[in-house]
């Protein structure tokens, strides 16, 4: 503040000098060559006071002036300020909807993957159900040895020893195709499916499919070998050991 009063006092001595040593001074050169006498002393005094109200004045419309420049210029400035505030506001509100619907878009896509994999899981899922209900049930072969059964005995067959087995199924199988396989030779081995009144056996079966004596082949066209019609087989042979046998389907 200091600085900027003689600022202005020294605008206004450079004025009055301007005016006195200018206008003035060639003003009284002239009105005293015309006249031909020297200006009063008190004329210098008007002169001065009124050369000195002037330079006040002219002093007053610079600062006057400057004062306007420098508004029109900080009205400029924040005229700019406020156009790069705007924008900078703008592109912040750009970046953020931008960011936004990014974070929309991964958390859709996110969740887009998760029910593409939960589905491919399911879809897994139930085609493995659907093969386990299509597949084929295995065939379980179950045996029980009766030990001998006197009504089995079979005196056209010439053997020492015989022994019975009920051999039962899970599911229902035709034709039946079994290999027997005891720890004794066998000398033949009769069969019969319960609860039937006649079989129809051949095209396979006996010691003709075997590589074994210990080994024979039962075959039977019709009926069915079901859960409910089990097989009966009574097995013949030489050796005591005549009930450590296995069924296997062929």
């Amino acid at each position: 503040m200091h600085n900027q009063h003689w600022l202005f006092i020294s605008n206004v001595f450079a004025h009055l000098v301007a005016s006195m040593s200018g206008v003035v001074s060639f003003a009284f050169a002239m009105y005293e060559h015309l006249k031909k006498k020297k200006i009063e002393s008190w004329a210098f005094s008007v002169i001065g006071t009124l050369c000195l109200v002037i330079a006040f004045d002219q002093a007053w419309q610079d600062e006057h002036n400057n004062v306007k420049v420098l508004v029109a210029e900080k009205s400029v400035l924040w005229q700019e300020r406020d156009f790069w505030k705007s924008q900078s506001y703008d592109k912040d509100s750009a970046i953020r909807i931008k960011d936004g619907a990014l974070e929309r878009d991964t958390v859709a896509l996110g969740a887009t993957a998760a029910a593409l994999s939960y589905t491919q899981k399911t879809m897994g899922d139930l085609s493995n159900k659907i093969l386990d209900i299509t597949k084929p049930e295995r065939l379980k072969i179950t045996t029980h040895f009766l030990g001998v059964v006197s009504d089995q005995q079979n005196p056209n067959i010439q053997a020492k020893f015989n022994g019975t087995y009920v051999v039962l199924t899970n599911k229902e199988v035709t034709p039946v195709r079994l290999m027997v396989t005891c720890d004794a030779d066998l000398v033949d081995v009769s069969t019969k499916i319960l609860g039937t009144g006649s079989m129809l056996v051949g095209g396979w079966g006996g010691k003709g499919v075997t590589r074994s004596h210990k080994q024979y082949g039962i075959g039977i066209v019709s009926p069915a070998w079901t859960p409910n019609g089990p097989l009966l087989v009574t097995i013949f042979t030489n050796d005591p050991n005549a009930g450590l046998c296995s069924f296997e389907e062929q």
